[in-house]
């Protein structure tokens, strides 16, 4: 009586006709299911582990125990040796696009591309445990391989490239992509699902400083961005043309550094700092200004909504004051140490400074002589200010990790207690209902105004250095010493993370209307980011598993992961 042999692997043709299956003696046995006939076809030397059907259902391809990597001709039953690899194979793909195109993942840890047509045979390695996991992209233009190593790797099978999309905590079992291509699914024993957005890179390069770039905003009109960085430099960038103009004037060449750029209410103005003077470009006649301070580092810069009047500040902690018309100048003493963040008020009338002696002032740049009084004080230095649409109130950050809301005419304050390090940004919502402030304690929050309630925004891994409201407060965006940009959507808690950056992300700004975001980072990059292509993932587990479903080509029992999004490295 012949042995029973345990069935180690199954497959199914395409048109569900043939049903495939490998037993523990390497036997590949096939099942025509209409009419019921079974043919045995033997060539492996051990157990077979692995087994796929090309598209059209014509070839069988197998991985067994003994390393090989065979073909079948479901036609004939002819059997042949594709090639081997130096370990068990422990899963075989072929390509939905080519049937001639094989791919294969062992314990040798290498994923193999195998021609069917002698077409040449290739290896990719990468992964540092073995690859058990394989899946062509439904265009046949990419593989991904999953593997114990807890990495998903994307193979670009034209350049060879390599994208490495790491999260998982746990061995990676399978992948799958939808049926578009552009959403990956890794499964692990980490008891997470992730899902990976394949559609083309968001954050495109919009263009690059010499060295770090430390800010970056959009005109109020939308047609241009403009950057500073510590190249000594302000940039100019056309949305229009792409093309790029190093501002004239603004080629610092001191011990600072271009440390501030801002655009008139209009946008027809804009002013930067750095060294020993402020520099006013009029961007419809080409026309530029030079304010000198020749006794001072100057590190910030404010302009007027009317640009009738333009304010630097720095090193020596005073506010320096002009006329841009006339250009008189009025010098306001009055901080005693650096002045770190200054900001006019919307009727242009009052001006608020902070300073490292821990201090807000405020200043009425309408009287003559200027008159200013201390509007409060923190423990600490003065890191950020940010003064509500309505101008009634001011927000202040410092490094003693407290934020405070100072009411500009009662000179009354208020503190919002809740950060553990030193404030990083601050920003008011259009409507002056909300306050988003980042912190070097790794998170960001959101403060109701009236209440005082936060909602806490964590997830990035390091200290958050940059914040900034959609214009629709719907979407808050921060960016990170961690090197991802990151989009919390305020209304379902759904989060986007993208790690495009390659150091730390200083600014994130959205543009007016809130379909553009502006980044720069200490990689030395300005990017531009399409908003209309953001996918948003569900944080819940329910809604996660929900989304899942409609995502992907089988409705599957999956387990939520709240990590979602690629690492490129």
């Amino acid at each position: 009586m012949p042995s029973v042999q345990a069935v180690t692997v199954l497959g199914v043709a395409p048109a569900g006709d043939t049903l495939a299956f490998g037993t523990s003696d390497g036997t590949l046995h096939l099942s025509d299911l209409t009419p019921a006939h079974t043919r045995h076809l033997r060539g492996h030397l051990g157990p077979i582990k692995a087994i796929a059907f090309s598209a059209n259902g014509r070839w069988i391809v197998t991985g067994g125990n003994d390393h090989s990597v065979r073909l079948w001709d479901t036609v004939t039953g002819a059997g042949r040796l594709l090639g081997s690899h130096d370990g068990s194979v422990r899963e075989v793909r072929f390509s939905p696009t080519d049937p001639t195109l094989a791919a294969s993942g062992g314990t040798d840890q290498k994923l193999r591309l195998w021609s069917t047509v002698g077409r040449g045979n290739r290896v990719f390695s990468g992964h540092t445990d073995m690859v058990n996991g394989v899946m062509f992209s439904p265009d046949g233009r990419m593989v991904a391989s999953a593997s114990p190593d807890r990495q998903v790797r994307l193979w670009d099978l034209a350049s060879g490239d390599c994208r490495i999309l790491s999260g998982h905590r746990g061995d990676l079992g399978d992948v799958r992509f939808s049926p578009d291509g552009s959403i990956l699914v890794s499964s692990g024993f980490d008891e997470g699902t992730r899902v990976w957005s394949l559609a083309p890179p968001l954050g495109r390069l919009l263009g690059r400083h010499e060295n770090e770039a430390l800010h970056a905003e959009f005109s109020p009109t939308g047609g241009f961005v403009a950057s500073d960085g510590t190249d000594r430099t302000a940039r100019l960038w056309s949305l229009a043309s792409g093309s790029e103009q190093i501002l004239r004037g603004s080629e610092y060449t001191g011990h600072a550094f271009a440390t501030g750029v801002v655009f008139s209410a209009t946008g027809e103005l804009l002013a930067s700092v750095g060294d020993n003077a402020a520099h006013l470009w009029n961007l419809w006649t080409g026309v530029a200004h030079v304010f000198a301070a020749p006794d001072a580092l100057l590190r910030k810069v404010a302009i007027t909504v009317d640009g009738r009047l333009l304010a630097a500040a720095g090193s020596d902690g005073r506010v320096r004051v002009w006329e841009v018309e006339s250009n008189r100048l009025t010098v306001l003493a009055g901080h005693k140490g650096e002045v770190t963040s200054l900001v006019f008020l919307p009727g242009g009338d009052r001006l608020v400074s902070g300073a490292t002696d821990g201090t807000i002032r405020i200043w009425n740049v309408s009287l003559s002589p200027i008159s200013s009084q201390v509007l409060g004080a923190h423990s600490a230095a003065i890191t950020q200010l940010a003064v509500a649409p309505t101008g009634d109130l001011v927000a202040s950050g410092s490094r003693d990790g407290m934020v405070h809301l100072w009411n500009p005419t009662t000179h009354t304050g208020r503190a919002l207690p809740g950060h553990s390090d030193g404030i990083s940004g601050l920003e008011f919502s259009r409507d002056g209902r909300l306050l988003a402030s980042s912190s070097m304690d790794a998170t960001a929050r959101v403060w109701n105004v009236d209440t005082g309630e936060a909602r806490i925004l964590r997830g990035h891994d390091e200290a958050v250095r940059a914040v900034a409201f959609a214009p629709d407060a719907s979407v808050v965006a921060t960016g990170a010493n961690d090197r991802t940009v990151r989009l919390w959507n305020l209304q379902n808690g759904a989060i986007t993370v993208s790690r495009r950056h390659h150091a730390a992300v200083r600014s994130v700004a959205f543009d007016a209307d809130g379909k553009q975001l502006v980044t720069a980072s200490e990689d030395a990059t300005v990017r531009l980011w399409d908003l209309g292509r953001v996918m948003w993932v569900p944080h819940e587990r329910g809604e996660l598993t929900s989304w899942l479903r409609a995502q992907t080509s089988a409705a599957l029992p999956l387990t939520a992961a709240s990590d979602v999004g690629p690492s490129k490295h």
